[in-house]
């Protein structure tokens, strides 16, 4: 297997003005950058494992591809999270509070939702559109892997976990999650809707 590399990326949006305390803001980019470098790891390894071991029980060859799964999702995760934290907030338009209304009704309809959602989950909540239903779900992913399925584009992603809430909101969640809606830069997220309602859902007859 050739070995792979991920780059972390950096996010200036995160140095600018914030709803976010700083030390949120630090900690969500060190548990992004711990990710990277554990992805890179995995990948070295894999350079060395070897495929004939491949066992369904127990093998290196496994142990490696399932690790590979979760921090792929992971570093992902706050790739998604933290290109739309931002320091104004406010309401979505356009596509994207249309798109809102079609499927919840309101936008209070969608924050009472979203908020559920986020404090039903032990980890991750995500906004995602689904190509197949041509509509905007929100789902609970305690780790970021299960919130992946077929032809599902994430839109918006949160860590919502008691770990980054008790940094600087005393592991109040329902505080926490309410400084991230606020610090949501609803035009990444548009952009990202438009970007998800463009691709052609895999095993599509259209």
């Amino acid at each position: 297997m050739k070995k792979t590399q991920l780059e972390a990326r950096n996010y200036p949006n995160l140095t600018q003005g914030h709803m976010l305390p700083g030390a949120t803001l630090a900690e969500l980019e060190a548990l992004y950058r711990g990710h990277v470098r554990t992805t890179n790891q995995i990948f070295g390894r894999l350079v060395l494992a070897d495929p004939l071991d491949a066992h369904p029980v127990y093998g290196e060859w496994r142990s490696l591809k399932v690790s590979l799964t979760g921090e792929l999702a992971a570093t992902k995760g706050y790739e998604i999270f933290l290109s739309h934290i931002g320091p104004t907030g406010g309401r979505p338009t356009g596509a994207l509070a249309d798109q809102i209304r079609r499927d919840f009704g309101t936008f209070e309809g969608f924050v009472v939702d979203f908020r559920a959602t986020a404090l039903s989950s032990r980890g991750w909540v995500a906004l995602c559109y689904d190509g197949d239903l041509d509509k905007l779900l929100t789902l609970v992913g305690d780790a970021p892997e299960a919130i992946a399925a077929w032809n599902l584009h994430p839109v918006m992603v949160m860590d919502v976990s008691e770990r980054v809430a008790a940094v600087d909101f005393s592991r109040d969640r329902h505080r926490y999650f309410d400084a991230l809606l606020e610090a949501t830069d609803w035009k990444v997220v548009a952009r990202n809707l438009e970007d998800a309602m463009s691709r052609t859902p895999a095993g599509s007859m259209r």
